[in-house]
Formats: C-alpha cells, structure tokens, sequence
C-alpha cells in the first residue's frame, strides 16, 4: 500500500475530464447567460465589506458563495483545461503565465462564477418547492458513484481504502490529490468524510432532476421530428444508421488523387493514409446517409434498423506488431477457420482460443448490436451475413476475427434512442430557459472588484448598442479602480483598465471609419478626440502597472495600439532586457526610440543602451550567456506537435527520447535531439549556413581539441539555419549569441555549463 497514493493521484490526472462534471453539473450549459444582467453590486470599497461577509466571493440573492468555493471550482476548471491540452501533447500551464495569463485566470474565475451562481439558485428553488428525493433512490445513486470513485478511479478494493485512509500522511496525500486533480475539495480527506461528500452530490443531482421534471412539458417527438433532428445531428448519428464502409487500398488511392489539394503535406497516400481513410468513410456514409433520409421523408415514416446476434473468435494482434507476430496471429486464425470448416463447434472454439475475454466463456457470443456498434470492418463483414453462416477471416485494428452470425431482426430501438436524446435535448432547452429567467431575475453582488469588472467588461464586449457598451466599460473600470487598494491587485489593475480602454479605442474607430462622405469636419473631429483620448488612456493605465511578469504580447498589443509613446518604447525595451534577455531587440528598441524621440529621457535612454551592449554575453547572474524560462521536458514521438521553443535555437522543452551523436556534424540537427542532449548537459555551439569556411575550421578545431578531454565529451558543433545571428552557444536554459567566433567567450560559456544539464547520464565517449 505505501505506493498506493501514487496511483491513486496517477489515475486521478487522468480522468481530470470528469472535473467540468463533478463540480459544475449542468452548469456548464449556462456560460451564455451572464449571472449579472439583473443588478450587480460590487464593493469596491471597504465600507460594504462587514464582518459577516468575511471570506464571501459572491451573494446570490443572499446566499452566500465563499472564497474557497470560487478558488476550487477555478482550479477545477483550469484542470479540465490542462487535461484536454495534454491529449494534444500542449502544456496549458504556459497560457496562464505572465498579464495575460493572469486575465486568463481571471476569466475561469468568471466562468466559475457562473456555475456556482447557477447552483445556489437552483438549491434555493429546491428548498422553496420542498423537492426531497426517497432515500433508496440517493442510497443508489451514491453506491454507483462510490464505487466508480474505487473501481474505475482509484482502482482500489474498499476493504484497502479503508485502511489506506486511516493514515494521516496517506490521508493528506488522498486529500490533495483530489484537490490538485480537481474532482473534490476535501476538507479532512477522512473515509467519512469522502462519503459524505459524494452523497451529497447524489442527492444534489437527483433533487435537480426533480426540479427539472416539474418545470418541463413531455416531449414527444414526430417521425419528421426526428429525422430532422439526425440530420442536424448527422456525425452523431450516421454510423448508427447506415451500414459500415470499408475502402479498399485503390479507393483510398483514387481518393487521395482527387483531393491532394485537401492533404498538401502528404506526397503520396501513405503519408496520409489515415486522414484520407477518415474522409473517405465519412463522405461515403454521408451519401447513404442522404439517400435514407430522401427514403424515409418520401414515405414520412421513421425506418426500422437492423441489428444482428453475432459471436466471434479473436487472435489478437497489436497495431505495430512485427511481422512475425502478424504471421504467426494469422496462421492461428487459419487453423480455426479450417477446423469450422470441417464441423468444429464455434462455441467451443471460441473459449479455447479467443483472446477476447469479455465474451469467450460465453463462446464468443456478443449478444445483439446495431450498426456502429463495432469498428467499421467487423461491422460490414457481421452485417453481409446470413443467419447460420460464417465469415472469412476479417482483419481490425484489433487482430484477425472469424464471425458466426446467429439472428438477425429489425427492431425500433435506434428510433426510441434517438427519441430519447431528441426529447432530453428538448427538456434541457426548456430547463436552460427557466434557470436562465431565474439569474437574469437575481439580485447578484459580486464581493470582489477585479472579478466584477471582468464581469462587466464581458457585457460590454457582447452589447450591440454602443451606449450599453460604454454603460458597461464604465463599470468595468470603475470596479478595477476598486481593486487598488488591494496590494495583491494594485499592480495588475493598470493592465485590466488599459484593455478596456483599447477595446473603447477599437469601437471609435469603427465609429470614424462608419462615418459616410457626408459626415461633417466636426463629427470626423469629435470621434478623433475620443480615439486620442482612449489611446492615452490606454497608454497611461498600461504604464501604472508594474506587474513583474510581464508578457511580449501586452506590449505589441498597447505599442500597436500607441506607438507615439515614447515611455512605452522604454518601457518595452527595459522588459526586453530585464526579463527576456533578448539583447538585440532591446537596443533595436532604443534605437528606434533614439530616432522617433530624440528628446526623450536623453541620458537614460543612453544609460540602458551603454549598460545593455556592455553585458552583451553576460548574463543577469554574472554567468556566460543568457537565461531563457525552462519550458516542460516531457519525451515527444518523432513527429507528434508540441508548444514552441521560446528561443532559437531551442535550450529545453518536449525532445525525442534518443540523442543526436556528440561531437562535429555537418548538418543540422533537429531541435527535438538536440533539446534531449542539452538535458544530458550537452553544449551546443551551431552557426549559420554559409558561415565563412575558415570559421567554420575554427569552431571544429576548438570542438575538436576540447572533446580530447572526456570532461568535454558532450561538446557539439553544427549548422543551424534560421539563426539571427552568425553564431549560438547553447545549454540547458542558456544561450549566447554572436557576431564572431570568440575563443575566450566560447570556452567561458563552456566551462560553465558543459556536462551540467538537469539529467546527469554518462552516455558520451570521446
């Protein structure tokens, strides 16, 4: 058991998708409605916050809805998020650093809101109507979850729970893996406790539920209905509906011909086979698709389908797999098929060699099923059967399968499903309109400022008429100006007003550009007035913050918006310097500024250029080089997408899981090796293509004679195109740039880094 926490938080990372379930419910259905639209009272000074609201984030209609409740359904959300960029090898985390992660923050901290506002509302209407649920239905509703928390989740027996629990360090480990995973805001993590908590949620939903069937008319649809509701619904439903299509090798070709267009990438079909695979099913079916509708429109009836009672034999077979395993699997299957061939029993057969488990005690059967209810190849081949009669061999992505169809009959089912969705569908619409009505009607206080106005900013951005749009900026930044006296808010505040006021900026320039040819000098006048005014507000606010993690982005947003302000240059060229490191932006910067306004702040201006060109290959930490942020060092499949490397060439970040060789090569290595050897503490130096050849022998001598030393093994020399400058010195989290090979800056950089990476690994001979 004492590795058990750390499974028990492995599996907990991997279904954080259940997160936007867990705590937010059908919450999720509602971010369109604004739970402010009715009135919004936040307190912007600390004459409203009595005693009694300490520790409260939002009142709703009286309610109260706590900081800590806000802050773990933000996180929660934020971890939903986290998850599904994780399925796209992306690490979410980057997007929430710097001002404009904080705004991103900012605006999970809004949708949270929302979910929470929803809830109580709904808790409030549950409590005023007397809706109680009967204990047996919460008593199973709570054992189902339970035990999907243990089986599915944890993956643990109860008897070992138990035990687990009993532990306080264990205890403390279960309680913050739920909280970092976001399922569950414990307070103790105590086994009680945990049970508490998930029948409270039982009961929650089943209460709303039956709030729910109060307020809703039956649904029931018409067979027109119905296929009206597939058709707007087509890739839900189109694999149910008509029969499986399998290409051919020479279809796909054919296919690939007509639309190279679609896959430009790709120079033949193999580089694209699966995408290509893809649309052509999709295509296929969708034609069938449109010829059952035309059918069942024209008689004005909703078809019975199809489902047949198969059983199976399987010889599993690995995607991947090597030859010989493919071989030897075939071989397998051929045997059972010449042993059905000459009388063998299927069942028999099934449960002596079927690698599916789920079925084979069962002789392989696999009960009844409707099309898409299997992979698309054993579908097709079950669905050609006749009653009595046994397939060839079919191949899947899951092995080789020998298939005995038993029964076929036409049923209703699928009509019934898709009834019931259509009706659920409809219900939640008139649900979602009901509880939309009930937040438009609350009286909401929004008790903290930034969120408050991050509210109204949101209502201005989706106002149509320009006077509610200003109303609401106006509330925008009057409830950010109530968030200065917070010392925690003082210095992102300057940042929130500035976008409001360039959002103001954008709406006036739409307002001069709508102006016709008839427009007089004095409205063209009036609306520039404002532009001017917005941008120096703009500018303004931006330079009253001094928040320390400043992003690129928020500056090329404010320097678009105002490039006449000479402080924002230096401004812009300081953060250049202090905290990217990117020297020759930064005296590109200054220069820029020393041409544009030769008058602005004269000596600073040549102070930070003088100090900049002096530390040029030194870094902040008196170290060679510079620092660049350590990005997430996750091993990537040749191929696979990534975020971007934050410099060029790259010092850390997702890499391939071998290496490039050490030592001198002629060409250039691809960023995703030499990444992994920089994390072995490799170092790098790479120069541009075309460098003069007499420098190019330098270098390779320089390399050479050190890597005669085994201390210098892990010493790289290669081109590397692109490079903004003639010459990059590379380690983990450090680069150094040149215009010239210097001997003594190249051995300094060197020495202090070689062999240094975060993994140390002997994996170099000289």
């Amino acid at each position: 058991m004492q590795n058990q926490v750390l499974l028990i938080a492995l599996v907990l990372a991997v279904v954080g998708l259940v997160v936007g379930i867990l705590v937010f419910g059908p919450a999720s259905s509602h971010k369109d409605v604004n739970p402010t639209d009715h009135s919004v009272v936040t307190l912007g000074d600390n004459s409203q916050q009595t005693s009694d609201l300490a520790g409260v984030a939002i009142l709703a209609n009286g309610a109260k809805i706590s900081d800590e409740e806000l802050d773990f359904a933000t996180h929660a959300g934020i971890q939903v998020y986290k998850q599904l960029y994780q399925q796209l090898n992306q690490d979410y985390q980057e997007k929430l650093q710097g001002t404009t992660g904080e705004y991103q923050r900012l605006q999970h901290e809004a949708q949270a809101a929302d979910g929470l506002i929803y809830k109580s509302i709904v808790r409030a209407e549950i409590k005023k109507r007397g809706i109680t649920v009967p204990q047996d239905e919460v008593d199973k509703a709570f054992n189902d979850k339970y035990h999907e928390y243990l089986q599915y989740i944890f993956g643990i027996k109860e008897e070992d729970f138990i035990s687990f629990l009993k532990d306080p360090v264990q205890r403390q480990q279960f309680q913050q893996a739920l909280f970092e995973a976001g399922l569950l805001n414990l307070l103790t993590g105590t086994y009680e406790e945990f049970r508490d908590v998930l029948r409270a949620n039982a009961e929650y939903d089943l209460q709303e539920q039956a709030l729910k069937n109060t307020l809703i008319t039956r649904v029931t649809p018409s067979d027109a209905e119905l296929l009206d509701y597939i058709d707007k619904n087509r890739g839900k439903y189109m694999a149910n509906i008509v029969e499986a299509v399998v290409p051919s090798d020479t279809d796909l070709q054919s296919y690939f011909d007509m639309h190279r267009n679609q896959y430009a990438d790709a120079k033949k079909l193999n580089d694209a086979k699966d995408a290509v695979k893809q649309d052509f099913m999709v295509e296929a079916q969708g034609k069938l698709l449109d010829a059952w509708l035309e059918l069942a429109r024209s008689s004005g009836v909703f078809p019975n389908s199809d489902e047949v009672h198969a059983r199976h034999i399987l010889v599993a077979v690995e995607e991947g797999a090597s030859p010989d395993k493919v071989q030897s699997a075939q071989v397998k299957i051929e045997h059972i098929q010449a042993a059905l061939q000459q009388g063998a029993d299927f069942a028999q057969l099934a449960k002596d060699n079927s690698d599916d488990q789920s079925n084979r005690d069962k002789g392989g059967d696999l009960g009844w099923f409707g099309h898409g209810m299997m992979v698309p190849e054993f579908d097709q081949a079950a669905f050609a059967l006749n009653p009595g009669k046994t397939s060839g061999i079919i191949r899947t992505p899951f092995g080789f399968h020998v298939i005995q169809l038993l029964e076929r009959r036409s049923t209703d089912s699928l009509k019934q499903a898709i009834a019931k969705a259509f009706a659920s569908e409809k219900s939640d619409d008139q649900f979602k309109s009901w509880t939309d009505a009930q937040v438009v009607q609350a009286t909401i206080k929004i008790l903290d400022p930034l969120l408050a106005g991050h509210i109204a900013e949101e209502k201005g951005q989706s106002a149509t008429n320009p006077l509610d749009q200003f109303k609401y900026f106006n509330e925008a930044v009057r409830d950010f100006e109530g968030g200065k006296s917070n010392p925690a808010y003082a210095n992102f505040v300057g940042y929130l007003e500035s976008r409001i006021y360039l959002q103001e900026l954008k709406a006036f320039q739409s307002q001069l550009a709508a102006l016709g040819p008839s427009a007089s000098d004095s409205d063209k006048a009036a609306i520039q007035q404002r532009i001017d005014d917005a941008q120096k507000r703009a500018s303004a606010s931006f330079l009253q913050s001094q928040y320390k993690s400043w992003d690129e982005s928020a500056f090329q947003e404010i320097l678009t918006a105002d490039g006449n302000d000479p402080e924002l240059h230096y401004r812009y060229a300081q953060f250049l310097y202090d905290e990217k490191y990117d020297i020759m932006k930064a005296l590109a910067e200054l220069k820029t500024l020393q041409t544009q306004f030769p008058q602005y702040k004269t000596k600073e201006v040549a102070d930070l250029s003088s100090t900049i060109q002096k530390s040029e290959g030194i870094g902040p930490d008196g170290l060679p080089g510079h620092p660049v942020e350590i990005m997430a060092n996750n091993h990537i499949q040749p191929g696979s997408p990534h975020p971007n490397y934050n410099s060029i060439p790259p010092t850390s970040g997702p890499h391939y899981p071998t290496l490039a060789p050490y030592g001198v090569s002629d060409k250039p290595i691809q960023d995703e090796f030499q990444v992994h050897n920089l994390e072995h503490g490799a170092v790098l130096i790479q120069y541009r293509p075309g460098t003069d050849a007499s420098i190019i022998s330098d270098m390779n001598k320089f390399v050479t004679d050190l890597r005669k030393d085994p201390k210098y093994c892990k010493l790289m020399l290669a081109p590397y195109p692109g490079l903004d400058q003639l010459i990059a010195i590379t380690a983990w989290g450090r680069i150094l740039k040149l215009d010239e090979f210097d001997h003594t800056q190249a051995e300094g950089f060197v020495e202090s880094f070689i062999s240094k990476g975060p993994e140390q690994v002997n994996d170099c001979q000289p």
